[in-house]
Parts: C-alpha cells; structure tokens; sequence
C-alpha cells in the first residue's frame, strides 16, 4: 500500500457463474494468513458468495487468486459452513455498501456441499417475491 492510502482493484473477470445468487442474511468469518474478519454475505449461490467489505484500509487486504478459509453463519442454521474460496474478484466503488470481494468455493466435499444447498434453498424461500403485474394500458389497476 502507498503512502496516498490507494490501491489498485484488479478487473472484473467475465461473468461465468455456474449458479444464480440470492439475498441472504448471513455472516462470514474470513481467516487469511493470521487475520481474521467478521463481515457480512452479500450474496450466495452454490458455487461462491459475494462479501460486503465497507472499510477500504480491509478490503486492500483481498487479492484475486487469494485462498481464504470462511466459515457462514447463518441465524436460521444451527450449523455453520465451513469453506475454503478462492478470490475471483475484488470490487470498490464511490458507494461503500457495494464494496467487496466475490469468492469461488473450493475443494468442497459432500457434506459441505448439503450444507450449501440447504442455505441456498434457505436463501430462496426467504427472496422478496415478484412484483403484480402492470394493469393493461388504460386499465385501472385491482
């Protein structure tokens, strides 16, 4: 890191996830090297997650290609998950509430995987369903 604070944010590689993400309330403990962080899930598919990183000085922290070991903590599961993710992405903007890294699960055995399923499906029971449809044009709606 410079002595001006900044850093560089490794580009975007193309979007080829293999499963769809949801909204999930959860946390994540992130261990990398001797540092540990508690921070929130974004998001989650069965393949990888995207964790939200608000304070900048911590997400220099992350580089694309990093393995780390997470464990997810969900309030709804009495089990958490541990996983180890590989760094895929790692992403600042002007907005903070956007700022993370997204993380590809690795090396996941059975058990590890049922777990995953079964917050992902946790995850889509609890997504926001879709709006009503638009009344027709020069309908009043019901």
């Amino acid at each position: 890191m410079s002595d001006d604070d900044s850093f560089t944010i490794e580009p975007a590689p193309l979007e080829r996830r293999a499963h769809l993400r949801y909204e999930i309330m959860a946390q994540v403990e992130v261990r990398h090297l001797r540092t540990t962080y508690l921070l929130k899930v974004g998001n989650l598919s069965r393949s990888g997650l995207f964790v939200r990183v608000q304070d900048r000085k911590k997400l220099a922290n992350f580089r694309v290609g990093q393995e780390l070991r997470l464990e997810l903590f969900v309030t709804e599961e009495p089990d958490t998950v541990p996983v180890t993710g590989r760094v895929m992405r790692v992403v600042a903007h002007a907005d903070p509430e956007d700022e993370g890294f997204g993380a590809k699960f690795v090396r996941v055995d059975a058990e590890t995987d049922a777990k995953l399923a079964r917050l992902v499906r946790m995850a889509t029971e609890l997504a926001p369903g879709k709006p009503p449809p638009l009344p027709p044009e020069g309908g009043d709606a019901p």
